[in-house]
């Protein structure tokens, strides 16, 4: 039997019930151009391989796949002892008899090379897959880890950096705070400073006054001190008119000798005022 009626029993679900290892399948076409890949086989699309996903057969195999076949191993052809099993009547739906007419030999599956090599390379695809999967979930998780470390150091640079903002505010508000203490200090300095210049100035101003009010005071004890002596002489003068003139010559001698120890008394208050100016 040669591939195109292998096909069309396949399409009729001939040979679905003769192979109970790929019944019980959960959908149907599941292998739909699955087998576009080698050479000579019918293009992607088709329905070959629709029977070894057993949608009409009555078996109990494990094709659960969505189109991979799932977790059961790839079909084969049937084998002879399959095809021996299959009921008569069958037999005589796949030799082209009616039910009822003379029995005839059954067909037998010639191997198909082509499709145990397409089966052969769909394999070694799906380990491949499967490998590259188990590679890329490595990535995965090595780049997850390494997310997760950046994630921290980013929380601790962050951490660290609010801290030092922290400690800098403190620091320029310690700052602006002595900045100001020691203006406030300086402000006080210059006033108290110009409070003292003004009253050295003051006790300059009040020593001046008290020199010359000193020099005025001399004066005017120099005036009275010569008021009092010619007080003095004019009254010696009279009584010396009226004495004996004995007695006015000892009053005039007296009175020559007062005049000089005024005289005397008024150049030492002369001699003392100069050193005194």
């Amino acid at each position: 039997m040669d591939l195109q009626q292998q096909m069309q029993m396949q399409e009729q679900g001939m040979v679905e019930a003769q192979a109970p290892e790929f019944g019980k399948g959960p959908g149907k076409g599941v292998g739909k151009g699955l087998f576009s890949r080698g050479p000579g086989l019918p293009p992607p699309g088709t329905e070959f391989g629709k029977g070894f996903a057993g949608s009409k057969g009555a078996g109990k195999g494990q094709g659960k796949g969505p189109g991979m076949f799932g977790s059961s191993p790839p079909p084969t052809p049937p084998t002879q002892q399959q095809l021996n099993s299959v009921a008569p009547e069958m037999q005589m739906m796949m030799s082209g008899e009616q039910p009822g007419a003379q029995q005839s030999q059954p067909q037998q599956f010639a191997p198909n090379p082509e499709l145990e090599a397409a089966i052969a390379e769909l394999k070694r695809e799906k380990l491949e897959m499967r490998q590259e999967s188990r590679r890329l979930e490595g990535q995965l998780v090595q780049m997850s880890t390494e997310l997760q470390q950046l994630k921290e150091q980013v929380g601790r640079s962050v951490a660290q950096q609010v801290k030092s903002s922290a400690e800098f505010g403190t620091f320029q508000a310690t700052s602006n705070r002595k900045d100001t203490q020691h203006s406030e200090e300086a402000a006080k300095l210059s006033k108290d400073l110009a409070t003292a210049k003004s009253l050295i100035t003051n006790l300059q101003k009040a020593f001046t006054g008290l020199k010359q009010d000193f020099v005025t005071s001399q004066g005017e004890v120099q005036t009275l001190r010569q008021q009092v002596q010619q007080l003095q002489a004019a009254s010696q003068a009279q009584a010396a008119s009226q004495a004996p003139p004995a007695q006015q010559q000892q009053q005039h001698q007296h009175q020559h000798q007062h005049q000089n120890q005024h005289q005397h008394q008024h150049q030492h208050q002369n001699q003392h005022q100069h050193q005194h100016q």
